[in-house]
């Protein structure tokens, strides 16, 4: 299925888009997507994503390590660096994921 996934504007709307029983992982991913769609760039930090969660009340144990798996398993990809910071995005293996949460 390669539709576009259509991001809300509002976070709280694009969680209820999802089934409730979503791992850790899958949160990242998620808000992750949701960030970078609101992004100029379409990209995001590490950070954008913390504070993303935060913000929404979800809590994560280990949002880093979160992150770090999602790249391993290829679901999302560094673009650049920053400094120190690694500037990421959601790869097209990651929204296939993505697509297999939505309720």
């Amino acid at each position: 299925n390669n539709s576009k996934i259509i991001v809300p504007e509002v976070f709280g709307e694009w969680l209820t888009m999802f089934k409730d029983d979503l791992l850790d992982i899958d949160k990242a991913l998620l808000t992750a997507y949701y960030v970078q769609q609101q992004s100029s760039q379409k990209e995001f930090k590490t950070s954008d994503i913390n504070a993303a969660l935060l913000e929404h009340g979800i809590k994560l144990s280990n949002p880093s390590r979160d992150l770090t798996f999602l790249t391993k398993k290829k679901y999302m990809f560094q673009t650049r660096k920053d400094g120190k910071l690694s500037i990421k995005r959601v790869s097209a293996s990651g929204e296939e994921h993505l697509r297999t949460l939505f309720k």
